[in-house]
């Protein structure tokens, strides 16, 4: 007799991907690209699988400007998705 969640991971749902049950990573992986296939960024989510996640770098902050006209930055911190604009959160 099988639980429901067997029959919901045999069978899939759309609306999570497939989860990793340590048993098989072959049969895993294969489903897990397939689901990302039909997904809205598909691209970004699969080459996220291949090469890592995208790195967001880091950043400075503008505290102000010097009476010459000069920009004042502060210290060097890592990026975070709020600093990303519209297309680079894309």
């Amino acid at each position: 007799m099988s639980s429901n969640s067997d029959d919901i991971q045999a069978d899939g749902s759309d609306t999570r991907p497939p989860m990793l049950d340590r048993t098989d990573y072959d049969s895993w992986s294969q489903r897990i690209w397939l689901y990302y296939r039909g997904k809205e960024n598909e691209i970004y989510i699969l080459q996220s699988i291949d090469h890592g996640p995208f790195e967001l770098g880091t950043t400075r902050d503008t505290l102000g400007t010097t009476p010459e006209g000069g920009v004042l930055l502060g210290q060097e911190r890592p990026r975070t998705y709020d600093d990303l604009n519209d297309n680079d959160k894309k």
